[in-house]
C-alpha cells in the first residue's frame, strides 16, 4: 500500500503506532481513565505545539505534507528550468491543487 510507504518514508510506522495505542487503551481501561478525555486531547495538543500546529491554525499534518511537497516540486521544476510564474498551487487537503500554466496536474 501506498500510504504505507510513504509513512515509513517519513518515519512513521502504522504497525508500531497501533500497538502503542492498543497499550495505551490497555492500561487506561485497567486503570479507570477515560483515554478519549484524558490522553488523546493531550496527545494532540503538545504535537500540534511541537509541529507548530495552534489550535487556531488551519493548517494540519497532511496539509503541512502536501505544503512541503508542492514547495520542493515548484522548486525542481524552476532548477529544471520551468519559468517560476508558470507555477501555482494551492493546499486544502483533497481539493489541493497544483498547476503549472494554470492546468491542474
Amino acid at each position: 500500500m501506498i500510504e504505507d510507504a510513504l509513512l515509513k518514508y517519513l518515519g512513521i510506522y502504522p504497525e508500531i503506532i497501533e500497538r502503542f495505542d492498543e497499550v495505551c487503551e490497555k492500561v487506561c481501561a485497567e486503570h479507570g481513565i477515560d483515554s478519549d478525555e484524558e490522553v488523546w486531547p493531550e496527545v494532540k495538543w503538545k504535537f500540534d505545539e511541537m509541529c507548530g500546529i495552534g489550535s487556531h491554525h488551519p493548517l494540519n499534518m497532511t496539509n503541512i505534507l502536501i505544503r512541503m511537497a508542492f514547495s520542493e516540486v515548484a522548486g525542481a521544476l524552476v532548477e529544471h528550468g520551468v519559468d517560476d510564474g508558470r507555477i501555482d498551487w494551492y493546499v486544502d487537503g483533497m481539493a489541493s491543487e497544483f498547476t503549472i500554466d494554470g492546468e491542474e496536474q
